[in-house]
């Protein structure tokens, strides 16, 4: 009885049932005054059982939660909430500073600003969420105006946007670039000037951020509201064709992701991956069979192309209304290289990548017809990842046929593709480490020198990941990495068809064996579609976004 009366007193809540009080006030996970250990983070026990649910406005949750009905969820929320002083419900709560001896009031908000960078203003110690902890106990000795400047500034606080570009300065060791484009090295020296501080107080701060917040605190938050975990399985149609990402869901933020691109994502109920990809192709002339540009064609139904370059080539920028139908965004470049997404990551993305390769003229490979010179390097599109130069090697016969090998090897550590899978669009695809995926790939092709057509084709791509976490930049491949998955494809011209070749080409090379049109091939344009098709494989990463359709001569 003494404990209710004395809750009633003071919140005005009169809880009838002492289970119910005893759970509203003690229980570890939910009570007013409960905490809880979560890998090593300490969290009130109302932040779970009270605050989220009222961030959502969802008081049933609460009311089943603490077995109460709506209007004494109401009335406890109105006293619980003005403590902590979110805004959420009324004016903060003022803590009479006499009941410890002092003088004057204190908010919760005055209490964090006091406490963030120094002493606890009622119990004169380090709070173990401030920034004298760990090996910078007794470092900072800041202001509350300083304080409150550093987590609330509109321009640099904490507590907007800013704090990523904090969090990157402590990953890459770099500055975002200015509006000049520059960069500054990201030190103690450079914090404490930011914020006016001394250098004790910056190191302080800065492992706050990076060691304390970023390392520990939100992957605790994250994996404990939305029921994810740092690691998990599932079918590999999942992870390469599409899964609802719990994170994501939690947060608000669209969930289905995938690693490669169908129609709609898999599992998905018919919930479609995007517009369809739209290629400018060569038809004749030495880029015969050639990719010239890609783009887009406006399919998904939301009446926006997802964004558009004018008559200039100048990016105009992103969601524009646009008709059914309407190709839009069309680029000689890989699109996730192109120039506005390279602006768009501030610049940064090409130095990431490792490499500066982003044009698809002249390459072969992807929906390309592997038509290339024999004699001569030329390019390949990788899967859409990269491009990358074959090496030419020795004149061999292959089914009786004349023919010169090419070899490609892409280096991995010269090619992280973090950009392509993460599609920010912003600085967070260079951000290092936020998903350190690399690209290898070993590919042998023979080129016939009369056709310049690709008749054979072996293909391994491997993705390593960098499993040295976030911030890690340069790894050595095999030792900070692991192979996480591979493509393995392969295709080489039919016996039948190379016998016809050899009887209309190989053999007819007099003066005017070229006037020999007859045979049951119908020309080398099929006999190149064989290989071709080893193309379209490595290609996965595009076909998804539309259809493509080969035809032989005869139209079928």
């Amino acid at each position: 009885p003494q404990l209710r009366e004395r809750f009633q007193e003071v919140s005005g809540v009169n809880i009838i049932n002492p289970e119910t009080l005893e759970f509203l006030l003690f229980d570890d996970f939910n009570g007013l005054l409960g905490t809880f250990t979560l890998s090593g983070v300490t969290l009130p026990g109302m932040v779970v059982g009270l605050l989220l649910p009222l961030q959502s406005a969802d008081y049933f949750t609460a009311m089943e939660t603490y077995n109460v009905g709506l209007l004494t969820i109401v009335d406890i929320a109105e006293y619980a909430e003005t403590w902590v002083g979110l805004g959420l419900l009324g004016s903060p709560t003022e803590f009479e500073k006499i009941l410890l001896g002092g003088q004057g009031t204190l908010t919760a908000g005055e209490w964090w600003q006091g406490a963030f960078g120094g002493l606890d203003p009622l119990a004169g110690t380090y709070v173990e969420v401030g920034l004298n902890i760990g090996d910078h106990v007794g470092m900072a000795a800041l202001s509350s105006e300083k304080a409150d400047y550093i987590l609330n500034d509109e321009n640099i606080g904490l507590k907007t946007t800013f704090s990523r570009d904090f969090v990157y300065g402590e990953l890459a060791g770099m500055s975002l670039p200015d509006e000049n484009g520059v960069q500054s090295v990201w030190d103690d020296a450079y914090v404490a000037n930011l914020y006016d501080i001394d250098e004790d107080s910056a190191a302080a701060l800065r492992s706050w951020v990076g060691d304390f917040v970023f390392d520990v605190v939100m992957p605790v938050l994250i994996t404990f509201l939305s029921g994810n975990t740092e690691y998990y399985s599932m079918p590999i149609t999942h992870w390469l064709f599409g899964f609802s990402d719990a994170a994501s869901a939690a947060f608000g933020f669209f969930p289905w992701v995938s690693l490669e691109t169908n129609l709609t994502y898999y599992g998905s109920d018919g919930i479609g991956t995007g517009d369809f990809s739209v290629y400018k192709m060569s038809t004749a002339g030495e880029t015969k069979g050639q990719r010239m540009a890609q783009g887009y064609i406006n399919s998904d139904g939301d009446g926006l192309c997802d964004y558009d370059y004018d008559s200039n080539g100048d990016f105009i920028g992103v969601d524009l209304p646009c008709e059914e139908g309407q190709v839009y965004g069309m680029t000689e470049y890989l699109t996730w290289r192109a120039p506005h997404r390279e602006e768009g990551a501030l610049n940064l993305l090409s130095d990431h990548a490792g490499n500066t390769d982003t044009s698809l003229m002249g390459t072969i490979g992807g929906v390309s017809a592997p038509l290339a010179s024999p004699n001569d390097p030329f390019l390949v599109n990788v899967a859409g990842y990269a491009i990358a130069t074959s090496e030419v090697g020795e004149e061999v016969t292959f089914k009786g046929i004349p023919m010169v090998e090419h070899t490609v090897s892409l280096d991995p550590a010269q090619t992280q593709i973090q950009g392509k899978i993460l599609g920010a669009g912003t600085w967070v695809d260079a951000l290092p480490g936020a998903l350190p995926v690399y690209l290898g790939a070993d590919i042998d092709m023979k080129v016939e020198p009369i056709s310049n057509a690709v008749m054979y084709g072996k293909v391994k791509v491997v993705f390593h990941l960098d499993m040295r976490g976030t911030g890690a930049t340069d790894p050595v491949i095999g030792e900070d990495t692991m192979e996480v998955f591979e493509i393995h494809t392969f295709s080489e011209i039919a016996d039948e068809d190379a016998s016809d070749f050899n009887g209309q080409v190989t053999d007819n090379m007099g003066p005017f064996g070229w006037t020999n049109f007859g045979g049951s091939v119908g020309g080398t344009l099929a006999i190149i579609s064989y290989v071709q098709a080893l193309f379209y494989l490595l290609g996965i990463g595009l076909l998804g976004y539309g259809g493509i359709v080969m035809k032989d001569e005869d139209g079928n």
